[in-house]
């Protein structure tokens, strides 16, 4: 029997990407300040050039939108036959695929609260993947696993049928009850 599993978690948003948000729309609308009242008067008396200042304004104020926009996130989580592969999500439009592993190959996984998690997430050695809604949330766990690019460290934020899938393919290294 096939075991298809399929999760979405929004990223909550923290002081950092507010303080993006904030950053890039006062130095947009500065640089667009000093543009449109120093320069754009310059350009303007060049013949051919008022057309290229109106599309750096446009330009400014469409990258603008990107980097706003990229700050929603959310990540998407599906197990299928022992398998998980983990996708971020850029506004609901950009999908990258950012984590791929097998549970029947995983060294562990358990709660945040694990005391081993502490030691694991200071090692510079492992690489940490960040697939949740928040670093600090309640339902934080960590699988650890030899990806790609070497050993790495998943966090994410599984449902109960996930957990009970990896439960069920690799019983000796899921620790749930931490």
């Amino acid at each position: 029997m096939d075991i298809f599993i399929e999760q979405l978690v929004i990223k909550k948003k923290t002081a950092a990407s507010y303080a993006i948000i904030f950053a890039c729309l006062v130095g947009t609308f500065a640089v667009l300040f000093l543009f449109t009242g120093f320069l754009f008067p310059l350009l303007a008396m060049v013949p051919g050039m008022g057309g290229l200042a109106v599309l750096i304004c446009f330009g400014l104020i469409w990258f603008l939108y990107r980097i706003i926009t990229n700050t929603n996130a959310e990540y998407e989580y599906c197990f299928t036959n022992g398998a998980l592969d983990v996708d971020k999500i850029l506004n609901r439009r950009k999908r990258k695929r950012i984590a791929d592993l097998n549970a029947r190959t995983i060294e562990k996984m358990a709660s945040a609260k694990d005391p081993e998690f502490a030691r694991l997430m200071q090692d510079s050695a492992i690489k940490k993947v960040y697939a949740c809604s928040h670093k600090d949330a309640e339902d934080l766990y960590y699988i650890l696993y030899e990806g790609a690019k070497g050993r790495s460290v998943l966090l994410f934020n599984p449902n109960e049928k996930i957990k009970d899938g990896f439960r069920r393919f690799n019983p000796k290294k899921v620790f749930l009850d931490a």
